[in-house]
């Protein structure tokens, strides 16, 4: 497995996706309209390089966690890492939330030719589309999300539907009453757990 390039792991969140979540922020990021406190995100030469099981471990210490998110940064500038850490926490029956700064089309007729970012759509759940932009935030939706956000519920890499912010209300709501599990709150979303090939191809920014 290729190693992930991190500027950090937050262990819980509940700004990237509904309910309480851990966040692997990616390091390094293409997008010039790039909304962050933190800009140093955006350069590829800086954060820490790590194990795809390091961080898997890590996510197993934390408790009662909703699922995981994958942010950034730019997480399909490092489709082939992270579709390999995406695959073992699915099998971890964590439901995987990916944040990008690319549109949809964009993404799908990349994936045409490039198997680290197929094999990346065909290990997340839900994919949201766009740079966050607070200016725009909504604020009914229990996440950091602003109207020119685009989420996408995927099923073995395929766009089953996209979710309205009163589907994201919805979600949210059903979160919260939710019962906790002394090991893992279940996400609403069902987890297909086929496996995915994961590619040795090496993804670089400037492929992205």
């Amino acid at each position: 497995m290729e190693n992930l390039k991190l500027h950090n792991i937050i262990d819980k969140s509940t700004q990237y996706g509904v309910g309480q979540r851990a966040v692997v922020v990616i390091q390094g990021s293409p997008h010039e309209n790039f909304d962050s406190i933190d800009q140093s995100i955006r350069v590829f030469d800086g954060g820490y390089e790590t194990t795809v099981m390091e961080v898997v471990d890590s996510i197993r210490a934390i408790q009662k966690l909703s699922g995981v998110s994958l942010a950034g940064g730019e997480p399909f500038c490092q489709a082939e890492a992270c579709s390999s850490l995406a695959h073992v926490l699915r099998l971890d029956k964590y439901t995987v939330w990916c944040f990008t700064g690319f549109d949809l089309s964009h993404l799908i007729e990349v994936s045409k030719f490039n198997r680290p970012v197929r094999n990346l759509l065909q290990c997340i759940d839900v994919l949201v589309c766009g740079i966050f932009d607070s200016e725009k935030k909504v604020n009914n939706v229990g996440f950091d999300f602003s109207v020119n956000q685009k989420v996408y519920k995927i099923k073995k890499g395929k766009v089953t539907s996209e979710l309205t912010n009163a589907d994201l209300i919805a979600m949210q709501l059903k979160s919260s009453k939710r019962k906790k599990s002394s090991k893992l709150v279940a996400d609403e979303l069902v987890v297909d757990n086929t496996s995915a090939v994961v590619d040795d191809t090496p993804l670089t920014a400037a492929s992205c």
